[in-house]
């Protein structure tokens, strides 16, 4: 005699994973369609055990009761009348194209006992809890906020403007790769070395400041150094406060405004390459003092004696050490001879020329 079906039934929804198919676990006790006729006790709840039955599962859209997936599994009970089953281990196609947006759906489950009366209902459940597997597939079309840790094991792509309103932090030593323009509108802050590689350019439209002068020390040191261990090279304009350099090659002009303080530990040497064949050509000396009523003013830390030199000339055909040599210069050897001429004894001995005794 065939009854009202009771049934019993457990759902788990979980990241079931059937054949690499992602999927809704799915465990129920079939109670059959007919009642177990028992010695003085009318039993209608009879398990159906090791009986070939088929399940339908529809998952069903809140409100609009469209269906967005359906499929037909064949299984058999167990000695218990359980079954055991994924959801969309049949139709995986379908089930991987469930928009899980967050809403609950509704599951319906259907039975067919194969007696011929085809499917019958069996349950309609609330499915409050989307499968974590499907999670990836969600879609906001709204605003979507999230009060705890948000976690990614895979790639996050955001394919329009990101805003991010507090800090962005990235740990581990993993790297930020960014394939496009890089734009900060405030401070950035760099507590390590910056790598600019691939031989590319870097661009500043403004200062660069090394070193905080406004905090100084220990919070910022004033005097950071920087170093440059290729070539600099400066197109327009620039302002040194002060310059140390170990090696300066200058190829073009240079226009220094400011005064010039030089400390040497070996000898500075000019070494002309003009064209300065013609003596009378004021641009055929290679070292020009110019724009002031004076002229060039030497300061040597001993009284003036012929031992102590202000300026010392070499020619040629001259001793390495003509102080010594007891040659004797007459002044058409000496450049602004003519300056020496009919000038009073007391302001020559202010250029004191090297055994020039015969000169003055």
């Amino acid at each position: 005699m065939k009854r009202i079906i009771t049934l019993i039934l457990f759902l788990f929804i979980s990241n079931g994973v059937f054949a690499q198919t992602d999927g809704i676990s799915y465990q129920a006790i079939i109670i059959g369609p007919d009642a177990l006729e028992l010695p003085g006790v009318d039993s209608q709840d009879n398990y159906l055990p090791t009986t070939d039955i088929a399940i339908k599962f529809s998952i069903i859209a809140p409100g609009s009761g469209v269906v967005e997936f359906t499929e037909i599994q064949n299984t058999t009970t167990d000695e218990f009348g359980r079954i055991n089953l994924i959801i969309g281990a049949e139709n995986h196609d379908d089930f991987e194209k469930i928009d899980w947006n967050g809403d609950p759906k509704s599951l319906k489950v259907e039975v067919d006992f194969k007696n011929g009366d085809g499917f019958v209902d069996m349950s309609v459940e609330k499915l409050t809890y989307v499968p974590y597997v499907a999670h990836r597939d969600i879609t906001a079309t709204g605003t979507l906020e999230v009060d705890d840790d948000t976690f990614l094991n895979r790639e996050l792509t955001v394919n329009g403007p990101t805003t991010i309103n507090s800090t962005l932090n990235i740990e581990d030593g993993n790297p930020a790769n960014f394939s496009g323009n890089l734009n900060v509108d405030g401070e950035t802050n760099l507590n390590s070395t910056l790598n600019v590689t691939g031989q590319s350019a870097t661009n500043l439209s403004g200062a660069l400041n090394v070193g905080d002068p406004l905090v100084g020390p220990p919070n910022g040191d004033a005097n950071a150094p920087t170093v440059l261990n290729g070539s600099l090279t400066v197109v327009g304009e620039s302002t040194f406060t002060s310059l140390v350099a170990d090696n300066l090659t200058i190829n073009e002009s240079t226009n220094l405004s400011g005064s010039i303080s030089m400390t040497p530990t070996s000898q500075i040497t000019i070494t002309s390459t003009l064209d300065d064949d013609d003596d009378t050509d004021i641009n055929s000396y290679p070292v020009k003092i110019e724009g002031s009523k004076q002229g060039l003013a030497i300061v040597i830390n001993e009284g003036r004696t012929n031992d102590n030199n202000f300026i010392s000339f070499w020619d040629e055909t001259a001793s390495s050490s003509p102080a010594n040599s007891g040659a004797n210069v007459t002044t058409t050897n000496l450049p602004c001879g003519d300056v020496l001429k009919g000038k009073p004894l007391e302001n020559l001995r202010m250029m004191q020329i090297i055994y020039s005794t015969s000169v003055l």
